[in-house]
């Protein structure tokens, strides 16, 4: 830890030195800054990488942030509709993450009531098991969040129960949503975990 600025620091100057920087050289540096407490000098290049790339990766995290904290559903669609305008999937990785994406636009809606705004999502959302463990939070909220609350609304919260544990039962019989890195073992077992839950 004492020695690990100077050891550091003629990645950064080299980086800093280059004439033609890529958003991944900045993102170097920042996380490097991140990396040894200097928050002040991370934030200042931050700043720095979102106006030299206003439509590079560092300006889609920002985006991101403001949506996924976004408690308003109107305002949520419209930072949505945003992001996929300004930056379209272009590989089979991207085009998944936009079932989070429509998962926690559906969730907000939820959370607000707004029943329409929540089917219109949920029905974009290919990956179902995602929407399993959302399922499952809603229905625990509407229900009363134990057996001490006070539910809400009890028909919707078994509808999405149900659901969930329809996706969750479908995932365990089919495979295909498994990501490389777990082995089928591993993903059995995560998988009836989150039947459980």
């Amino acid at each position: 830890k004492a020695t690990a600025k100077e050891k550091i620091q003629p990645l950064i100057d080299e980086l800093q030195s280059k004439t033609n920087k890529t958003e991944n050289d900045y993102q170097i540096i920042m996380w490097t800054y991140k990396l040894m407490g200097d928050k002040d000098a991370a934030e200042k290049l931050k700043k720095e990488i979102i106006k030299e790339f206003p439509n590079g990766n560092e300006s889609k995290n920002e985006k991101l942030n403001a949506f996924y904290s976004e408690k308003d559903v109107k305002k949520k669609e419209e930072l949505l509709n945003t992001i996929l305008k300004t930056y379209p999937a272009k590989t089979e990785n991207e085009k998944k993450q936009f079932n989070y994406y429509y998962s926690d636009l559906a969730s907000t809606a939820a959370n607000n009531n707004d029943w329409a705004m929540f089917k219109k999502y949920t029905a974009r959302v290919k990956d179902k098991e995602s929407l399993a463990g959302s399922y499952n939070n809603l229905a625990w909220k509407l229900a009363g969040e134990g057996l001490d609350g006070k539910p809400t609304d009890l028909k919707i919260a078994k509808d999405l129960s149900s659901k969930s544990l329809e996706y969750m039962k479908s995932s365990m019989e089919n495979h295909v949503n498994k990501p490389v890195f777990y082995t089928d073992k591993e993903y059995k077992s995560n998988l009836a975990f989150s039947y459980g839950m």
